[in-house]
């Protein structure tokens, strides 16, 4: 059996807080209380930083150590557009092969459907992940797919961000998922391409207003 790695230890339980504790955004993370929680010396923590300064979740400022950045407009906007150029790829190729996952993705969306109004947004999102992800690895690109994955994470980020800013999105998504199914089973390649954008660009809206009542919630008051 492997034994895992103190760095491993230190990325695995950051990685789990950051996608899950809001919170911690617009904090620095103090390296002495990780590394006492994790069981690790500072160093391994300090590896783990850098993973996640890779993946965006961290921002490493000089001096003053690892800061939790808040999605701005803009991270929103370049993480959307990777989104939509890889998804819309995977639609057209698991078209073209004959190997669209529709029972997988169809299951996904059930689970999202049937998710408790109480479930922890991380939660609510990890399913929609999931979602596209099924279509990105019928694509059978594994550059592709390992691409996707490195932006998978800010998608839980984001996504988090963008529930709790907007309650009333989840239905909403669960319906524009079941669209992309059913253009895909269509087989109808423009169609099925026209649903993944039309998706991507309303979880857009819906990022934006989030972020609009987060500032006004957050705005000192006169």
């Amino acid at each position: 059996m492997v034994r895992e790695s103190g760095r491993d230890r230190a990325y695995g339980f950051l990685h789990r807080e950051l996608l899950s504790n809001p919170s911690l955004v617009g904090s620095f993370i103090n390296e002495t209380e990780l590394a006492e929680q994790v069981g690790v010396s500072r160093t391994p923590v300090r590896e783990a930083l850098l993973l996640l300064s890779a993946e965006g979740l961290v921002e490493l400022v000089p001096r003053r150590g690892a800061y939790v950045p808040a999605p701005t407009p803009d991270l929103i906007r370049q993480t959307l557009q990777a989104r939509a150029v890889i998804e819309t790829w995977a639609a057209r190729e698991a078209l073209h092969g004959f190997r669209v996952p529709l029972e997988a993705m169809q299951e996904r969306v059930d689970r999202q459907r049937d998710l408790p109004a109480e479930t922890p947004p991380a939660d609510v999102i990890t399913v929609d992940r999931e979602f596209h992800l099924q279509l990105v690895l019928a694509g059978e690109n594994p550059v592709m797919s390992q691409m996707y994955q490195t932006i998978s994470a800010r998608h839980v980020v984001i996504g988090v961000a963008a529930i709790q800013g907007d309650i009333t999105s989840r239905s909403d998504v669960v319906a524009e998922h079941q669209a992309i199914i059913t253009a895909m089973a269509s087989g109808d390649e423009e169609r099925s391409v026209h649903a993944v954008r039309s998706h991507l660009l309303k979880t857009s809206a819906r990022h934006a207003r989030a972020i609009v009542l987060s500032e006004s919630l957050n705005a000192p008051r006169p």
